[in-house]
């Protein structure tokens, strides 16, 4: 049974860092695993953050991808 996403309740860091340590073991070409992460909980930034990637995303998206 899937759960319902409550997207405006904020993720406990402890569940955070289980994700992200579980990312950690992901393969990788080459095995480089040049991980970078950027953890942002304040809104306001994640909507310019969207605003500024929203371009890229619809050109990626677009039949083709470009």
């Amino acid at each position: 049974m899937r759960r319902k996403l409550d997207l405006d309740r904020p993720v406990e860091p402890a569940v955070l860092e289980e994700c992200l340590s579980l990312a950690l073991q992901a393969p990788t070409p080459g095995n480089v695993q040049a991980w970078r992460w950027l953890v942002v909980r304040d809104q306001g930034v994640k909507a310019r953050l969207g605003a500024v990637n929203q371009p890229s995303v619809a050109r990626a998206l677009r039949p083709g991808g470009t």
